[in-house]
Order: structure tokens, then C-alpha cells, then sequence
């Protein structure tokens, strides 16, 4: 506006003379309609920069839209790659299984010797199984039920090469030679199963056996250990006699003595007549009565 104002001021400037009353009228429309056009245009020049504007806006709203929800690349700008999730630590490998040998597994259980064997022949016809490690341990349970102790042991040395890291090849690597009387390797092996972090399927023998094994060295540490071995074991299964005379005799051996509990096991074995620790006693007793 001052440049239009400034141009009609220059322009009266140099007429030569006061312009008359039609001249001057017509001068003062002719500037009114430069002065409406001029505030026309720039009306159109705002409202043209103001829709730039806002096309720019939405275009930078979609793009950071389309950044954040991974959308497609623009103007080459590559996003992030996604981080990539750590893995969880590796499992124990577990044997290879098929129908037979869960049949085995279960016929070994229930001391069905002739069919567990039958369904082993199956296993070596069977193209998902073979002579693989699952079918020498079970190979190896069959032989020990069986009392074939040597080619238990072949069966094992296979198992062990093909399945190192199972528990289950340890632990009856143990009861092997626990039946055949090497009791330090079957310690070794019943303490290297127990390592695993993957249980055996039957802990029970295990902690037992080892009990067994520990009590028999006599040494005061190892007797607490197989008070600890025997007390698991009983956790396991609390029925089994065998487990519960063992104990009596790691607390004889420890010299436990609980004046209650001695008094409430004499008169249990006088209920049931067997057992007493006075029984030679009184014997002797009676029989020298009767030579008088």
C-alpha cells in the first residue's frame, strides 16, 4: 500500500498542472481500482502460501506417521531394524521316541521282559527309530532286568556315546555297577546324574543306592551325606521298608539317640515280637533257668 501511495504522489509530482474535475475523478477511480487489485492479489498470494502450508504440514505428519508404524521408505530415509530377541539357553537333548519305544518304556515298567523285547525288534524295522541312543538304553534296561550285566554294559557304552548329556544313560550306568559291586563308579555316575539340571525319570533308586554307598564308607561326612541321600530317597517314597531300616541304621551309626523315639520303637517290636534288642538277653535268660 505505501508503494501504491508513493507512485500516485509521484505522479502528481510531475503533471505539469492541477489536473481539472473530470481528470482528477478519473485519476482517483483509476488508482481505487489499482488499490482494490492490488489487495485482491495479495489476498490470493496469502491464501495460496497458507494452503502450501498446510499441504507441507500433513506431508511431514504423514511421514513421521508412516516412520513410526514402519510404513514404506521415503525420501531414502532406511528405518531402524527391529533387535532381535535373545534366544533362551538350550535344553538337555531328549532322546528320540517313537510309538515302540513308548511301548518298551511302558512293558519295561511292568516287568513284561518277552514283549518289551518284541517291540525293540520293532523299533530297529521302524524308518523313524533304528539303533539309536533311546533304543540301547532301553536295550541296556532289558539286559539288567535279566541279569546280563555284560551286554548291559555294551548297550550303555553306545548310549553314553550317542546321548552324552542324558541323564537317564548315567543313572543306569550306575545301577550297573552298584549290582555288580564297583561301588565307587556307581557313586560317580549317581553324582553326575544328580548334576544334571534335567532330572533322571526315577530318582528314587538313585538316592537310595548312593545312600547305601555312602553309609558303607562309615566316615562321619559321608554318613551325613547319606542320611541326606536316604531322607530324599524317603521323600520320594515313604513306603519302602528298605529306605526306612537304612535310616535306623545311619542314626545308630551317628549315635542319634532320642530317649522318646527309642522308648516308642522298644514297645513297637515287643507288639510284634521280632526285633527286640533285648530278645538275646531274655533268651539267655530262660535257658539258664531251665539248666537249673
Amino acid at each position: 500500500m505505501a508503494f501504491l501511495e508513493a507512485h500516485r504522489q509521484l505522479r502528481t509530482a510531475l503533471t505539469s498542472g492541477p489536473p481539472s474535475g473530470d481528470e482528477a475523478r478519473t485519476e482517483r477511480q483509476g488508482d481505487e481500482e489499482q488499490d482494490r487489485a492490488s489487495v485482491t492479489s495479495e489476498h490470493t498470494i496469502h491464501t495460496t502460501e497458507e494452503k502450501q502450508t498446510e499441504e507441507d504440514t500433513d506431508c511431514l505428519v504423514n511421514r513421521s506417521q508412516n516412520s513410526q508404524e514402519g510404513g514404506p521408505e521415503q525420501d531414502g530415509v532406511v528405518p531402524d531394524p527391529e533387535p532381535i530377541a535373545p534366544q533362551p539357553p538350550a535344553s538337555p537333548p531328549r532322546l528320540k521316541t517313537t510309538i515302540y519305544m513308548e511301548t518298551v518304556q511302558f512293558l519295561l515298567q511292568n516287568n513284561a521282559l518277552q514283549m518289551a523285547q518284541r517291540a525293540l525288534a520293532q523299533q530297529l524295522l521302524c524308518p523313524d527309530g533304528g539303533s539309536n541312543g533311546s533304543y540301547h538304553l532301553a536295550l541296556a534296561r532289558l539286559q539288567l532286568l535279566n541279569s546280563e550285566f555284560c551286554l548291559a554294559e555294551a548297550s550303555l557304552e553306545k548310549a553314553v556315546n550317542s546321548s552324552l548329556q542324558h541323564p537317564d544313560v548315567w543313572a543306569f550306568s550306575g545301577h550297573l555297577h552298584y549290582l555288580t559291586g564297583n561301588y565307587g563308579k556307581a557313586e560317580m555316575c549317581y553324582e553326575r546324574t544328580l548334576d544334571f539340571v534335567t532330572d533322571a525319570s526315577d530318582t528314587h533308586p538313585i538316592y537310595f543306592r548312593l545312600g547305601d554307598i555312602y553309609l558303607q564308607k562309615g566316615q562321619l561326612g559321608e554318613l551325613s551325606e547319606a542320611e541326606d541321600a536316604l531322607i530324599e530317597a524317603n521323600a520320594l517314597n515313604n513306603a519302602n521298608p528298605e529306605v526306612w531300616g537304612y535310616l535306623s541304621l545311619v542314626c545308630l551309626r551317628l549315635d542319634l539317640q532320642k530317649e522318646a523315639l527309642l522308648r516308642e520303637i522298644t514297645q513297637l517290636q515287643d507288639q510284634v515280637g521280632f526285633g527286640d534288642p533285648s530278645f538275646r538277653t531274655k533268651t539267655t535268660t530262660v535257658i539258664g533257668q531251665d539248666l537249673r
